[in-house]
């Protein structure tokens, strides 16, 4: 199993999330700065490749203007990468900007827990991600969510930089007032 949940401590002071413009809860976080560093480190050597192949093979200079913005678009499209979770009035929603974006109705998430993974052991690498049994938006290692599905499909991970506020606001969500009641007077 690559991810490990962890108790919610109900004692824990948990934040109110923040809001979009519409007044939905919403939580973001950026891609790890990790992958940037990564990428970079590879650019900086692709960049001294695709130089020197340019210059053993005497290639007009006007080449270098089209191919060195191409090897640059690399660190900045890590840069734009941001994971958004937004709560709508029937459904969860995230986008893995510029990559991926979908939905899970409330009525179809069975349970909802506070996990702890880690990016690269558990799921090869950051992004949007299909391993074992689990679908991924993985944008740092850590904390995040948890979602078991009805519909028995793959579990859900995200991750968060807050996941208390959004397993509370999920939870509210997800289990109907009644049922609430009646597990609190038992």
């Amino acid at each position: 199993m690559p991810v490990r949940t962890v108790p919610i401590d109900p004692e824990a002071d948990v934040p109110a999330p923040e809001t979009d413009p519409r007044g939905r809860p919403r939580w973001s976080m950026p891609m790890d700065r990790m992958v940037f560093l990564l990428v970079c480190a590879l650019e900086i050597g692709s960049v001294a490749m695709v130089i020197g192949i340019f210059i053993a093979t005497k290639q007009p200079a006007s080449l270098y203007a089209i191919v060195l913005p191409l090897l640059l678009l690399g660190p900045a499209l890590i840069l734009a990468c941001r994971l958004t979770i937004t709560l709508d009035d029937d459904r969860l929603r995230w986008v893995f900007f510029p990559f991926w974006k979908s939905s899970v109705p409330y009525d179809s998430i069975e349970n909802v827990e506070i996990c702890t993974f880690d990016a690269m052991r558990d799921f090869g690498g950051w992004g949007p991600k299909i391993v074992r049994g689990y679908t991924g938006a993985i944008a740092a290692s850590g904390k995040g969510v948890l979602i078991t599905r009805t519909d028995k499909k793959r579990k859900l991970v995200l991750s968060c930089t807050e996941p208390e506020s959004l397993v509370l606001e999920l939870l509210r969500r997800v289990v109907p007032e009644e049922a609430a009641e009646a597990t609190d007077s038992a």
